[in-house]
């Protein structure tokens, strides 16, 4: 586990590299271009601006590697599952806003209750949780073998079952879901902006199942 984790550890580190080299070479392209400051500035008002969002772009540029990091391979790394352990006990309170859930499973391997933070997508009243990790992620492959039978916990317990939605009708769904939830825009390919027809491209790579409270 050590290894694992020193292994990690290296290719966060080149993440890092990559984004501090290119923030330095553009550095060196903007000083170098003949912008001419005001009198009394040091900086033209240009300089500056770009200056801000370069700053932002490198921000979210490594908060994006950070999360690619995290679940490298379509896996959570030991970070991960310690992050989502906590995030899955407080979403579970229902002290966050309605749609960041818990969703409980029995696992397919060791038959114990296993839970899982997720972002839930409301649309025309049908609630919606999607795979940002694909097929193979554990809750997904879980509830396949549950039969997609299944607890979903928010401030209240419910029983629920999961029924997964026709490639054909994932699209709307999948947008809805990008724009709910930023956690899982460095996994998807396409831009939460991107046209519904983009997402059509992809939807076959994303589960979505529908909710239905079982009485």
């Amino acid at each position: 586990m050590g290894e694992k984790m020193r292994h990690s550890s290296n290719n966060f580190d080149r993440f890092v590299s990559i984004f501090q080299a290119s923030k330095r070479r553009f550095s060196a392209v903007l000083l170098s271009s003949r912008i001419h400051a005001r009198p009394g500035s040091h900086h033209s008002p240009l300089v500056e601006r770009v200056r801000q969002f370069q700053g932002t772009t490198n921000y979210l540029g490594e908060k994006m590697a950070l999360k690619r990091w995290m679940y490298r391979k379509g896996r959570p790394n030991i970070l991960a599952k310690i992050l989502n352990r906590g995030w899955a006990i407080i979403h579970s309170l229902g002290i966050f806003p309605n749609w960041l859930v818990t969703l409980e499973v029995v696992g397919r391997k060791s038959g114990k209750m296993t839970s899982f933070p997720l972002a839930m997508t409301v649309i025309n009243g049908e609630r919606y949780l999607v795979s940002m990790l694909g097929e193979e992620t554990n809750w997904v492959r879980n509830i396949q073998v549950a039969g997609g039978k299944a607890v979903l916990q928010h401030g209240i317990t419910e029983q629920v079952l999961l029924q997964e939605v026709d490639v054909s009708q994932r699209a709307p769904i999948l947008k809805a879901y990008l724009q709910l939830a930023p956690g899982a825009r460095p996994h998807v390919s396409i831009s939460k902006d991107a046209p519904i027809s983009e997402f059509e491209k992809i939807a076959s790579k994303y589960p979505v199942f529908r909710l239905e409270t079982i009485k």
